[in-house]
């Protein structure tokens, strides 16, 4: 990429390739655009962890501040936000994964739990504490949606890989 401004390097997390063929890519300075003539354009000054791509073209970003939905075409849509007051809204501030199982459904992974986006798209049902559900440690690395459907979360500390029930 040629730039006519001194810029400091930039390390990419992740990218998400748009069907107009630009790429939609992260990283700790924020959520740039790289359009098909190799221009780079900064959309949101925040960090970015981690993306995740729908077969609608919607992409869902976790940043350092909430859950971001992305449209190629109207930018971002929704900002969803830790709120320490609601019990269906966002839990935690920093979203360090996201997957999402066969009947569609969201799950994030933030800070403090594991959350489903309710098919509303407006309110999170959360998994709070390991005791009330199927996970059997706290300290969450990693989500993953295997090909039969199951989602899985991976701690640390030596407890373990966990299915979660998504009932």
């Amino acid at each position: 990429i040629e730039s006519k401004t001194k810029i400091s390097p930039i390390l990419f997390k992740r990218s998400s390739v748009l069907t107009n063929g630009n790429i939609l890519l992260t990283a700790d300075q924020g959520i740039y655009l790289l359009n098909k003539q190799k221009e780079l354009k900064k959309i949101e000054d925040i960090s970015a962890y981690s993306i995740l791509k729908l077969k609608d073209n919607d992409i869902y970003i976790g940043t350092n501040n909430g859950l971001l939905q992305y449209n190629e075409n109207a930018g971002i849509v929704n900002r969803w936000k830790f709120d320490p007051y609601s019990k269906d809204q966002l839990q935690g501030s920093k979203i360090v994964s996201i997957a999402q199982t066969t009947d569609e459904s969201i799950w994030v992974l933030s800070d403090v739990c594991v959350s489903r986006l309710n098919s509303d798209r407006k309110t999170f049902t959360n998994y709070l504490e390991p005791a009330s559900s199927d996970i059997t440690g706290w300290l969450i690395t990693a989500l993953f949606n295997d090909s039969k459907g199951y989602l899985w979360v991976g701690t640390s500390n030596g407890q373990g890989l966990n299915r979660v029930n998504q009932k």
